[in-house]
């Protein structure tokens, strides 16, 4: 029993440190776009937009990713309550699905990601290669 509540306690360490990584990686990335965009502005108006849409879309997406995440790093509270009997086996086991659910999302989003990437610097090479076929 004892290795369970480490374990889920590791789990629920690990999900709240990705969690918080990612938002602060998203919000100093979303800053950093808003400067440059200011940066080139200089109608008061439209920086004033810029500003409240980057402050948006940070919430947003806050929002968005503690949605996704919210289950992972639960899933210690929920070992806890069945545990101590207090929800029933379907209900864990349902919340261990969608804790399962929501970690299998958050690991095709960086798959999906990261192969994006790498085709997306893999284009110059291709044309490269074109071109010079016929050398």
């Amino acid at each position: 029993m004892k290795n369970l509540s480490k374990l889920s306690k590791t789990s629920e360490y690990i999900g709240k440190f990705l969690f918080y990584t990612i938002v602060i990686i998203l919000s100093i990335a979303s800053i950093v776009m808003t400067l440059t965009t200011l940066g080139d502005q200089s109608d008061i108006i439209l920086n004033i937009a810029v500003l409240a849409g980057s402050f948006i879309v940070i919430i947003l997406l806050f929002y968005l990713l503690r949605a996704l995440f919210r289950p992972i790093f639960n899933l210690n509270k929920n070992v806890q309550l069945k545990t101590s009997n207090q929800i029933t086996e379907k209900e864990f086991k349902t919340k261990w699905k969608l804790s399962l659910i929501c970690s299998l999302i958050f690991g095709i989003l960086f798959i999906i990601g990261t192969l994006g990437l790498s085709f997306l610097l893999m284009i110059p090479h291709y044309i490269l290669l074109n071109k010079t076929k016929g050398l």
